[in-house]
């Protein structure tokens, strides 16, 4: 053990020692000794000893106060992933269940085959989901994990720090929010905007340093004053500056359009007392020394954000005209705020949930329910990202229980959260005891109430504005239900119907049609014929990709793919693609249909010129295939972490001030560069606008559409070819 790695350890213990002195430092030690000898021989790409990622894990999870279990399975983390020798049951039988399922939980799945990243992301994610479910200390070593990741993200390349600190913003991040983590969180963002936009980073970091002596004798001086205030009124109390995270800076200046000095002058103050009623006393004293502004007054100890998070928020017009925001809250309620669920896990109390705790952990049940009601691999990433980490709502039941919802969600919406069965028979809403109708955009503070009548079934039109990703999934599994026999038996007489017209055999066999099933990422046949049935798939889709796998063998054989063989490689981060199997092709895609990453494709062999790669559902590729259907061969991706591509889109919206800004804002909020923005026309009160986004696959391109399609007064978002 080097000295610094030994160094290393001893401040693990002693930190330890500080809130827990009954902790079992021999079985620290052992787990450190287990994880030194499964990781001897591996380095870092930083060239450190790999035993000191685990290190430092376990050492951030000592800062919030974990329990001797997390440690251990801090240090053991990536022994059975990275030492093919080692196993579960090995960390089993030295450590026991407890540390051996949160170590199985943070493992990522291995021996499988992934068709693509974005299954193998989501497979992972499923698989941590789960696990989360059963424990939840397996996502906050997930956390301190990928925090540690990002401390040490500077020696990737390019590209794979841009894709790690993309999905470190838009889930772990989110994660820590969602558990109410504030001591992770902002690191997260902080460190994923330092790669993100690192010179936006550098700016604000250089404007935050030369400010620094000037504002922090401000925040001193009204410190003291209030501090004084309160210590007359017999409030005993601490007051500090409330800090700023570049972050939070970042995107306060994109939301609201402001520049550093708008954003960061405003004066922020934190009281911290020991009682309840010493907050709401020491909110009175504030309001005594300065001005309140009007309807600024926040109560979240009254009514707690659902992770937890207690705090009195008040804003006032403090010395010289200038706003001040304070913040008023207890010791235990800073704690919580800091470390959110970490700082009353379940398991402290014996392992029994509490209905409180059952309450915050209510959107890890929704995700639960996205595993079987949403299969499709990119359509739950998607879910995830749109319903659980965006922008919140908070309302009300009638019994005054705490519902968090999606931004913009609808009665509709609620009563699914609340039950599927609630939200199926639910025929109408009121919003504080007034009849609404079901498209009703809920708002903060709403009491809603649904109108429920015993056997109603829901509707297939509340997909158009059902706007948490739950919901839908909740309506489309109802419908699937209800008609999966139907839809079987349909898609398979519009199969045959489609390769009779293109003078196929239709009764191609099950065994077959099974293989094209599998190659389109459906589960069964029947899955698949019924998506037919339903219109989710398209015929053709099959039969192009069955005739492609019938032509395959002979293409291989012909060699005609080696005829276009690419001469010299390609650059780093470009996509590239294997057909019928074989890589290296020279290849362009179809500029009729534009497939991005994600997009089923197919490629058609031109004569001298490498492959020309389609959709499947492109009107060219059909007269290509109905000239010579036998040079059609299937196609896959492979893409490079963090490669983008440009996607062209047609906008039409309403024409008023700050439409753009609401645009360029969106594609800022989801991390997407714009390459090329123009408005062709104006007509009839309405702007089109055409603009080039770069995208990293179609899932991608999907979430940008379905995200500018809620945009008030967007008419329409259209796919373009450039």
């Amino acid at each position: 053990m080097s000295s610094a790695v030994a160094s290393g350890l001893e401040e693990l213990i002693l930190e330890v020692r500080r809130y827990n002195p009954e902790a079992d430092e021999d079985q620290i030690r052992r787990a450190y000794e287990f994880a030194d000898s499964a990781h001897a021989g591996q380095k870092r790409l930083t060239g450190e000893p790999f035993v000191t990622h685990p290190l430092a894990v376990a050492q951030i999870l000592a800062e919030i106060d974990s329990d001797t279990p997390t440690l251990l399975a801090a240090l053991l983390h990536d022994t059975v992933e990275d030492n093919g020798e080692i196993t579960i049951e090995d960390v089993r039988g030295v450590f026991g269940d407890a540390v051996a399922h949160l170590v199985d939980g943070v493992t990522k799945l291995k021996g499988l085959s992934f068709r693509s990243r974005v299954e193998n992301q989501a497979q992972n994610f499923r698989k941590m989901f789960v696990a989360m479910a059963r424990d939840i200390r397996v996502v906050i070593i997930k956390l301190a994990d990928r925090l540690h990741n990002m401390r040490t993200i500077g020696v990737f390349p390019e590209a794979k720090k841009r894709s790690v600190a993309e999905e470190t913003l838009r889930i772990y991040a989110p994660l820590a929010s969602r558990l109410g983590i504030r001591h992770l969180q902002w690191q997260l963002e902080d460190l994923s905007l330092e790669v993100i936009d690192p010179k936006a980073y550098r700016e604000i970091q250089y404007k935050v340093v030369r400010t620094r002596r000037e504002r922090e004798e401000a925040v001193d001086k009204l410190s003291e004053q209030l501090r004084e205030r309160l210590g007359a009124a017999g409030i005993p109390a601490e007051v500090h500056g409330r800090p700023k995270h570049f972050h939070s800076i970042y995107r306060k200046m994109i939301r609201d359009e402001l520049d550093f000095e708008q954003v960061f002058d405003l004066i922020a103050l934190r009281v911290m007392v020991f009682t309840v009623p010493e907050c709401y006393a020491a909110l009175g004293v504030v309001h005594e020394m300065w001005v309140p502004l009007p309807e600024m007054v926040t109560d979240f100890i009254a009514k707690p954000k659902a992770n937890g998070y207690q705090s009195l928020h008040t804003k006032v017009i403090g010395p010289e005209g200038s706003p001040l925001e304070v913040q008023i809250r207890t010791w235990e309620m800073h704690r919580t705020c800091e470390y959110g669920i970490a700082a009353h896990w379940a398991y402290k109390e014996g392992g029994v949930a509490t209905t409180d705790f059952d309450r915050k952990l209510s959107w890890l049940r929704q995700i639960l329910e996205l595993q079987t009601d949403v299969p499709e691999d990119a359509q739950f990433m998607r879910s995830i990202e749109e319903d659980l980490f965006q922008e919140q709502v908070f309302v009300f039941t009638p019994k005054g229980e705490l519902v968090e919802l999606t931004r913009g969600a609808t009665p509709v919406d609620f009563a699914y959260r609340i039950h599927t069965q609630l939200g199926h028979e639910c025929v109408g809403a009121k919003a504080n005891g007034k009849q609404v109708p079901l498209t009703y955009e809920l708002r903060n503070g709403d009491i809603c109430e649904i109108v429920r009548r015993r056997g109603s079934q829901p509707s297939r039109d509340w997909l158009s504005f059902v706007q948490t990703s739950h919901a839908r999934a909740k309506i489309r599994s109802f419908f699937r239900k209800l008609s999966f026999e139907e839809h079987v038996k349909a898609g398979r007489a519009l199969l045959e119907r489609e390769l009779s017209r293109e003078g196929d055999e239709p009764s191609v066999s099950d065994e077959r049609l099974l293989e094209v099933a599998e190659s389109l990422n459906y589960q069964s046949l029947d899955t698949m014929l019924a998506h037919i049935g339903s219109r989710d798939l398209n015929a053709q889709t099959v039969i192009l990709r069955l005739r492609a796998m019938e032509t395959e063998e002979r293409i291989r054989s012909l060699g005609e793919l080696q005829l276009v063989k690419r001469r010299g490689g390609r650059s780093p981060g470009e996509y590239d693609i294997t057909a019928a199997g074989i890589d290296g092709v020279a290849f362009t895609l179809a500029r009729c249909c534009e497939p991005l990453p994600g997009d089923p494709i197919i490629g058609y062999i031109t004569r001298g010129r490498g492959l020309k790669v389609h959709r499947p559902d492109c009107h060219n590729l059909r007269n290509l295939m109905a000239k010579d259907g036998s040079r059609m061969v299937s196609c896959e991706w492979v893409v490079p972490e963090g490669a983008t591509h440009p996607a062209r889109l047609e906008v039409i919206a309403g024409d008023r001030v700050g439409m753009l800004r609401d645009i360029t804002e969106l594609l800022t909020d989801l991390d997407l560069n714009i390459t090329d923005i123009s408005i062709t026309s104006r007509q009839a009160g309405r702007a089109i606008m055409h603009m080039t986004v770069e995208v990293g696959s179609a899932a991608q391109l999907s979430t940008l559409i379905s995200r500018l399609e809620a945009i008030q007064d967007l008419v329409s978002v259209r796919r373009i070819p450039r």
